[in-house]
């Protein structure tokens, strides 16, 4: 059993911004921009001295929103016209990541961590709305449990499909407001780590009262073997 202390921390130092940026990019394929780093709000997640997970907060005044920044310039002022928001109504989690390794106690800190961080900056910085995507099925899948309203399922840009590792992928990008978002990640981190927990729980309980059937009583002349 590991027995490291498990910790996170706001980093701004330019070591740690490359350490999280090696890390993402060993994850996910992806480049993190060194200046897109140091302007953002990077959380980053240690056990011991190694770090094992971060996430990222971002805002149209720190950097470019990094999801439309994979769409075209036109896409992406349809996209927020039709969906009456513009850039700077909306907190971005963005460049998530995390190892395998990680136990379910260290995961459910790990992303109530991060939902409560991104709560706390949004109403800080006067961010109405908190965005999400990926390219990726199963991190989709994930978010899409936090962020039910989807605002954009459709292939990247042609400016930026040579960065991504993933052919022919679609991006799919979400939203939630903030004043849903306490009540919602709650019954998503209860669902994830209570609730299912209880279930496997009570599986493991439940088969642990299923015997063994009789044996077979032996015929006449039947031997028995080992």
């Amino acid at each position: 059993m590991n027995t490291s202390p498990f910790y996170y921390q706001r980093v701004s130092d330019p070591a740690e911004l490359q350490r999280y940026a090696m890390n993402y990019r060993i994850l996910s394929g992806n480049e993190l921009p060194a200046d897109y780093l140091q302007n953002a709000i990077v959380y980053q997640f240690y056990r011991g001295p190694i770090p094992v997970a971060g996430f990222m907060l971002n805002t149209r005044e720190m950097n470019r929103l990094r999801y439309f920044s994979y769409l075209t310039d036109g896409i992406r002022d349809r996209l927020l016209d039709d969906e009456n928001l513009t850039e700077h109504d909306l907190l971005e989690l963005t460049a998530n990541w995390k190892r395998r390794d990680l136990s379910a106690r260290e995961s459910r800190i790990y992303y109530t961590v991060m939902l409560t961080q991104a709560y706390k900056h949004a109403r800080l910085l006067g961010k109405a709305f908190l965005v999400g995507g990926s390219i990726i099925k199963a991190v989709k899948q994930i978010q899409q449990e936090l962020m039910e309203r989807v605002i954009y399922h459709g292939p990247v840009g042609e400016h930026c499909r040579q960065s991504i590792r993933e052919d022919n992928a679609l991006l799919k990008i979400y939203v939630i407001e903030l004043d849903d978002l306490p009540l919602q990640a709650t019954v998503v981190l209860l669902n994830r780590y209570l609730i299912r927990a209880t279930k496997n729980r009570v599986k493991q309980w439940l088969s642990n009262w299923r015997l063994p059937l009789a044996p077979k009583p032996l015929g006449a002349g039947e031997q028995q073997t080992a």
